[in-house]
């Protein structure tokens, strides 16, 4: 066979010399091209890493961004409207129950005094309603990003939350009653109640703040 090769080389060795020419040709184009694919998939896989990263990124920043406002709120929220609460209302209840020794008895006084503190307690609902429609809206945002997880922290909390400002402002509007009565025994249960109920938020707090450092190492 190889005598064969040979003789054909031997007889033909201008054609040879154009095979052997073209085989090369043929393979340096192939391994040319193949080298600008390998390339440009290279330069594709790190294109689409540098994408992924900055979508990392962004998620990331814009999560952080978010997690931290809804911190706040709740902590601001906590400050305001439970461990503040009796504190911001005293100077209501004083001016009530003093309005209510001048009055003597007098009821178009005593009317009066009753009304205004009424003002006062619904001025503080409101507001109180409000912050919380705040957190509210702020949690419903969070939720469409959030894990299984989250989202059920945030709907006990929520719903511990609804259930503590009504206690409050129940115990605020019957404040007044309890303390002419001097019911003190049901006003130390409303105010173990409420204790109760902050140390709950407070514990809801801190299960989410943990799980959302979680997540946020998680993406």
């Amino acid at each position: 066979m190889f005598d064969q090769i040979y003789g054909v080389v031997q007889t033909h060795p201008q054609e040879v010399s154009w095979a052997f020419a073209f085989m090369n040709a043929v393979w340096l184009l192939f391994t040319y091209f193949k080298q600008q694919s390998h390339e440009r998939g290279m330069t594709r896989v790190q294109h689409d890493m540098n994408l992924d990263l900055e979508r990392r990124k962004t998620v990331f920043t814009m999560k952080t961004s978010s997690y931290e406002r809804y911190v706040r709120m709740l902590d601001e929220f906590g400050a305001r409207h439970q461990t503040g609460l009796f504190r911001r209302m005293q100077p209501c209840f004083a001016t009530y129950m003093e309005s209510m020794v001048k009055a003597n008895g007098d009821n178009v006084a005593v009317r009066t005094a009753l009304s205004k503190f009424s003002q006062d307690v619904l001025i503080f609902i409101d507001e109180a309603s409000q912050n919380f429609l705040k957190i509210r809206a702020e949690t419903r945002t969070l939720k469409l990003t959030a894990s299984d997880q989250l989202v059920a922290f945030f709907d006990a909390l929520d719903s511990e939350m609804e259930k503590s400002m009504n206690d409050a402002q129940t115990f605020i509007t019957d404040l007044p009653k309890l303390q002419l009565s001097g019911n003190q025994e049901e006003i130390n249960t409303r105010l173990g109640v409420c204790a109760q109920s902050g140390a709950v938020l407070h514990r809801y707090s801190k299960e989410i703040e943990a799980q959302m450092r979680i997540e946020l190492k998680e993406i």
